[in-house]
């Protein structure tokens, strides 16, 4: 089963990049809207180069929404963190507080203040 996993791992990271630069906006809503809700670090690198590439605004912003949720599931800086957090905190919809409470559970310190801070601007929100 480690052997499937690895495979299982590689075509979800091809199928990933190869949604992430669809012709077709939807597509690529959809990518970012899946990385966002399971983030993983290894969707950093080619959120990365999707950007880089993303001319539609409200896509781009998805993106930078999906790639901030990697973030806070990677070993990235503390001060990377809490921008990802803050990031997170202006979607500020159903799925940016239930990540924003893993976070809150998870981490310590500044980055734990932080998403308790955003939560609470989110809850008020919603």
């Amino acid at each position: 089963t480690k052997d499937n996993n690895g495979l299982r791992r590689v075509i979800r990271d091809a199928l990933g990049t190869w949604t992430l630069r669809a012709k077709d906006p939807a597509v690529r809503i959809a990518a970012a809207d899946t990385m966002f809700k399971t983030p993983d670090a290894a969707n950093i690198e080619p959120l990365d180069a999707a950007l880089a590439a993303e001319t539609e605004p409200s896509v781009k912003s998805l993106f930078e929404q999906a790639r901030a949720a990697s973030v806070l599931v990677s070993d990235k800086p503390e001060a990377d963190k809490l921008a990802a957090v803050t990031l997170i905190g202006a979607r500020g919809d159903r799925d940016a507080l239930s990540l924003l409470t893993s976070v809150e559970a998870s981490s310590q310190g500044a980055v734990k203040d932080t998403a308790t801070a955003a939560i609470s601007i989110v809850d008020g929100w919603i």
